[in-house]
C-alpha cells in the first residue's frame, strides 16, 4: 500500500549525506534526485524513502515536509485518487503526471490539516466510568502523540464517557430512525466531545 515517505529537511545537501550512509547500510541507494529532493529505494527493499525540501517553500517542521505516498495501480488510478482527494476538500501539492526522466508518474495533494489551517486537534479519551484510564485511552493517548509529532499541532485530550448517548438522543429526538443514526453516531458524537471541549474552554 505505501510506495514510500519522505522527510521534510532544511538542509538537502547534508540530509544526503546522512541518509546515503543510512540507506547504503540497509541496501538502497539513490534512485531519485532533484534540487529539492533526494530518493532511496532498491530491488525488493519495500516502501522507497525520501527526504526534501517542503514543496510550499516554507521551512520544514515536524509536520511540513513529511509524506506518505501511496502505490497506485496504473496511472488511472493515480489520476483518480488525486481527484478524489481535491473533491473532499483536499488541496493541490502537484497535478498527475510524469516526474524525472525514468517514467515516474504521480500526483500529490495536502489534507484538510494544511488547508484549513487547524490551530491544534481533540483527541477523545474513552475513559472508565470512574474515570480511571484503560487499555483504549492508552490507545487514545498514544495516537494523539503521533497525531500532533506528524502534524506539528498540539494536541489536548478529552473526556468522551456519554458522548455516544447524548448524540443518538438528540437525534432521535430529531425524528432520526435507528438504522440512519447508526450510519453517523461516531461523527455525532464526535461533534458533542468538541462542543463540550469549547464550551469549557471559553474566554
Amino acid at each position: 500500500m505505501i510506495g514510500y515517505v519522505t522527510v521534510g529537511t532544511n538542509d538537502l545537501k547534508k540530509a544526503g549525506a546522512f541518509y546515503d550512509r543510512i540507506c547504503g547500510e540497509l541496501g538502497m541507494g539513490r534512485f531519485m534526485e532533484s534540487d529539492r529532493l533526494i530518493a532511496w529505494g532498491g530491488q525488493g527493499r519495500g516502501a522507497g524513502f525520501g527526504a526534501a525540501l517542503p514543496y510550499d517553500g516554507k521551512p520544514m517542521t515536524v509536520g511540513n515536509g513529511v509524506m506518505a505516498a501511496f502505490a497506485a495501480k496504473d496511472k488511472e488510478q493515480v489520476d483518480r485518487l488525486h481527484k478524489l482527494a481535491l473533491s473532499l476538500g483536499g488541496t493541490c501539492e502537484g497535478p498527475p503526471g510524469p516526474r524525472g526522466t525514468g517514467g515516474f508518474y504521480a500526483a500529490y495533494f495536502r489534507d484538510l490539516i494544511a488547508k484549513e489551517e487547524i490551530g491544534g486537534l481533540v483527541v477523545g479519551l474513552p475513559l472508565h466510568l470512574s474515570g480511571d484510564e484503560g487499555e483504549k485511552a492508552l490507545e487514545a493517548r498514544a495516537f494523539g502523540k503521533w497525531l500532533g509529532e506528524v502534524t506539528g499541532l498540539s494536541v489536548v485530550f478529552w473526556d468522551e464517557r456519554f458522548t455516544t448517548v447524548i448524540a443518538d438522543q438528540a437525534m432521535a429526538s430529531g425524528g432520526r430512525n435507528a438504522k440512519s443514526r447508526k450510519a453517523t453516531i461516531d461523527a455525532a458524537a464526535a461533534a458533542v466531545m468538541l462542543q463540550s471541549w469549547l464550551d469549557a474552554n471559553r474566554s
